[in-house]
């Protein structure tokens, strides 16, 4: 299963179905303030392309960075194609 990251996307909108990789966690980026960090990643896993019924959302932490989804759309913007290795 990839895990992919697809930046420029609303906190409100789900994470986008990845049909190129089938089986993946797709992640995209939320706006939830804990504390001056922003490190909540919204995430959607997609099985045959096809989404599980289960909502959460995860935290990832970049060292010396307070917001995840901003590096992350940093990142994509100076050609990382959003997959995790």
């Amino acid at each position: 299963m990839k895990i992919v990251y697809t930046p420029d996307r609303s906190w409100r909108e789900v994470p986008p179905a990845k049909p190129e990789f089938g089986d993946v966690l797709s992640l995209s980026s939320n706006n939830w303030d804990d504390y001056g960090y922003k490190t909540t990643l919204n995430a959607k896993i997609y099985i045959n392309n096809q989404p599980i019924s289960f909502d959460f959302s995860i935290k990832l932490l970049i060292e010396d960075i307070d917001n995840t989804a901003i590096k992350l759309d940093e990142l994509c913007k100076d050609g990382w194609d959003g997959i995790f290795p």
